[in-house]
């Protein structure tokens, strides 16, 4: 029976050291940065690039560029997001679900001189879903919705929404 015992013992030893030293071995990789583009929006004319830079485990700052030709709309704009990643898992930046606060200034021309006041100053949310895979490729779909502060000629044509599948790359 104490023979028994002593193989028994030996073997639930052999099992969690060598669980324990496959487990020490897989790296999980943490991202602190993504560069991401909208190619839904490129579709339409609208070039409209993401920065994302982590803040802590929780929270990110994300800066981007737009650069528009649509409707009859033409310009550039930027805009900056404070992100909060809820569902965090450990040793998991940047990944999976966020929301927080946004806000774009947009500086826009018509295809007429109809409109002489074109520079929107908007504030609003955004809501995306982000996934990192092997090597760091990044697919995010996102949902933007900003409200203007201050108006501009011929906002009765102009969108103040985003929404797309940024891709791209998190390191």
């Amino acid at each position: 029976m104490i023979k028994l015992f002593k193989i028994l013992f030996l073997g639930c030893l052999i099992f969690v050291v060598n669980f324990g030293i496959l487990n020490a071995q897989r790296v999980v990789k943490k991202y602190d940065n993504a560069i991401t583009g909208n190619p839904i929006a490129l579709a339409f004319g609208v070039l409209d690039a993401t920065y994302e830079m982590a803040l802590s485990d929780e929270n990110s700052f994300s800066a981007g560029l737009r650069i528009s030709n649509y409707r009859g709309w033409s310009g550039v704009g930027f805009f900056a997001s404070y992100r909060w990643y809820i569902f965090q898992q450990q040793y998991r930046m940047l990944k999976g679900l966020s929301f927080g606060p946004i806000a774009t200034l947009d500086f826009l021309s018509y295809e007429t001189a109809a409109f002489k006041n074109s520079t929107p100053l908007g504030v609003g949310g955004e809501v995306a879903y982000k996934w990192i895979f092997e090597g760091g490729f990044v697919v995010e779909p996102v949902i933007k919705i900003h409200f203007n502060i201050i108006n501009f000629d011929g906002s009765d044509r102009y969108r103040p929404f985003t929404f797309g599948i940024n891709v791209g790359y998190a390191f």
